[in-house]
């Protein structure tokens, strides 16, 4: 939009822009948003500049203070916080933004579209940072290779490079395009920190980047750009140790929101619409393909066997798939193909009904059942490199009883809360196999169907304390499935309902008030962060079949007819192959 112009919408009497259309990147007044929300290519695909500038601090800032935002967002649309209280998603006011990052506009359902953008922008960065250090890895052996002979055969190596260094240069302008676009980003998020009357002035400063251009550009900053991005987790712990990338503070404020008159509202969404402009200029895409080396030759050969017995040949890298791997109430277990919707028997003479935890390229499973319950002291390591078990032992020196509940703590230990003994709480060295009572810090979180709580242990002693448990009822109805998105959400199935439960805001909200099926048996809840198959997060229900739920679009799908399997009280947990 032309600064020159007024910030206003000049067709409703001058009113504010409010609103961002991420459709077709247009600026809305409430009374334009109340019309283009009727039009179908449009509906639900904007957010209030509220919303967007709450999105931004929470996706893209270190200071964001969820309770804070969450007490602002309350006054504003008067909310009761009472925990006990039941919060419908669907009925909240236009500003609030639940737990997902989904707010309430013009009646209608949008998406957090600047959550979206930064997944997209990180897995973009992930995927490149993978693809080239394979690419590099690749390189590296065929240099080493043409290294021990001789200078005619470097020059042939040199040209069988050649479509490699090409796709790496592909990689490396989109990588350089991603990270203008996150910068931009970035700053236009730094802006969301300023006051309307307060503004400070940094004109005088070398900006970040500036310093970034004048000692580290090139390839080498990118490439310890991408190490970066590899060793980093989360986008915004990337964010918080690339300073040199992405500044603190908003440079040069004054000259940013000059052209608006103060106005941060304004500065902005004119920002963003010139961001997301630019998203039109497509970034090359190739097709990825595998280069392997053959060298199937003696090097004391001539140049002809040379040049025909080593080259570079490509074959197309085969998508990763994703699999469920679900325990059955007899013996053995099933492996589900959830890319191809087929289900392979692993059969085994145990029982493997006990707490599945993955730790690694391993998914564990402690206790079991079976006749006379002669696995229930047993645990049991799968691999998912070969899809087979690996390992059947006794857990030597403790009894953890029935019904165990278990979580990894992305280090060495495996943590094992026992339903059978609340107190019992131990934990599991996965180096070295050994148990120990656990007397360190750690919070666990234990849903029980018989009281309707959900509860908390105390990280500083692990003793349950009143203000750390949840209590709320369902109509009676007692839950028969969970499982947690790891992003502080847990999904919890009741026979004719389905809600979500926000560990930082206590909030209870229903996720779907229409069940397509109705479920009373003990099954499991498995959650699947990033499904490409099917376009988005979902939720498996996994019985005698297999039922997926669509987070997005709100759909189940049964994607497994019923078999005759019994999964009651079985667990289940989702394996991404990797390429």
């Amino acid at each position: 939009m032309d600064t020159d112009t007024p910030f206003v919408c000049m067709a409703h009497n001058k009113k504010s822009f409010e609103i961002l259309c991420f459709r077709c990147n247009t600026l809305l007044c409430p009374r334009c948003c109340a019309s283009h929300n009727h039009e179908d290519t449009t509906k639900n695909h904007y957010n209030h500049v509220d919303d967007i500038k709450l999105s931004l601090q929470r996706h893209l800032t270190n200071n964001y203070d969820i309770n804070n935002n969450n007490n602002n967002n309350n006054n504003n649309n008067n909310n009761n916080n009472n925990n006990n209280n039941y919060s419908d998603s669907d009925s909240n006011n236009n500003n609030q933004v639940n737990s997902e990052g989904r707010s309430k506009e013009c009646d209608g359902t949008t998406t957090d579209f600047i959550l979206q953008k930064t997944k997209a922008i990180w897995t973009d960065l992930k995927s490149s940072t993978i693809r080239y250090q394979s690419l590099t890895s690749t390189e590296k052996r065929i240099i080493s290779y043409f290294q021990r002979i001789t200078q005619l055969l470097n020059k042939q190596g040199n040209i069988l490079m050649e479509p490699i260094v090409k796709e790496k240069e592909t990689i490396f302008e989109n990588f350089q395009k991603s990270i203008k676009e996150l910068q931009q980003l970035v700053q236009v998020s730094n802006l969301c920190k300023l006051d309307n009357s307060e503004f400070v002035d940094r004109s005088n400063e070398q900006s970040a980047l500036d310093h970034q251009k004048n000692t580290g550009n090139g390839r080498y900053r990118i490439e310890e750009t991408m190490e970066s991005v590899k060793n980093c987790q989360t986008l915004l712990k990337f964010i918080q140790l690339e300073t040199d990338l992405f500044p603190k503070h908003c440079e040069n404020s004054e000259d940013l929101t000059s052209p608006y008159q103060g106005d941060i509202n304004s500065a902005v969404l004119d920002n963003l619409t010139k961001i997301f402009m630019k998203e039109e200029t497509a970034k090359t895409r190739m097709q990825l393909l595998d280069y392997l080396l053959e060298n199937n030759m003696d090097t004391s050969g001539y140049e002809e066997l040379i040049e025909q017995s080593i080259r570079i040949t490509t074959k197309p890298i085969e998508k990763p798939r994703s699999y469920i791997l679900s325990t059955l109430a007899e013996t053995g277990a099933t492996l589900i193909d959830v890319s191809s919707n087929s289900v392979e028997e692993l059969s085994s003479q145990y029982n493997l009904c006990g707490a599945m935890v993955k730790a690694g390229d391993s998914i564990y499973v402690f206790g079991g059942g079976g006749e006379n319950q002669k696995d229930e002291n047993k645990y049991f390591k799968f691999s998912t490199q070969t899809m087979s078990l690996v390992a059947a032992q006794e857990m030597k020196e403790v009894y953890l009883g029935e019904m165990l509940s278990a979580c990894y703590d992305g280090h060495d230990h495996i943590y094992i809360i026992s339903n059978f003994n609340k107190t019992s709480i131990h934990r599991f060295n996965i180096k070295t196999s050994k148990y120990e009572c656990c007397h360190k810090p750690f919070a666990i979180g234990d849903l029980s169907k018989d009281t309707h709580t959900l509860q908390f242990f105390n990280p500083t002693g692990l003793k349950r304390r009143l203000e750390d448990c949840h209590t709320f009822s369902n109509g009676g109805d007692k839950p028969v499935a969970a499982c947690t998105d790891g992003h502080g959400n847990i999904y919890i199935f009741y026979p004719k309902d389905f809600i979500r439960f926000n560990i930082d805001t206590k909030v209870k909200s229903q996720i779907n008030s229409i069940l397509k099926y109705s479920i009373d048996a003990k099954l499991s809840l498995t959650y699947h962060s990033n499904p490409k198959e099917i376009g988005g997060e979902c939720i498996y229900i996994v019985g005698e079949g297999v039922i997926r739920y669509s987070i997005e679009s709100k759909q189940f799908t049964q994607i497994i007819g019923d078999f005759q399997y019994s999964r009651s009280v079985c667990s289940s947990i989702i394996i991404d192959q990797k390429n």
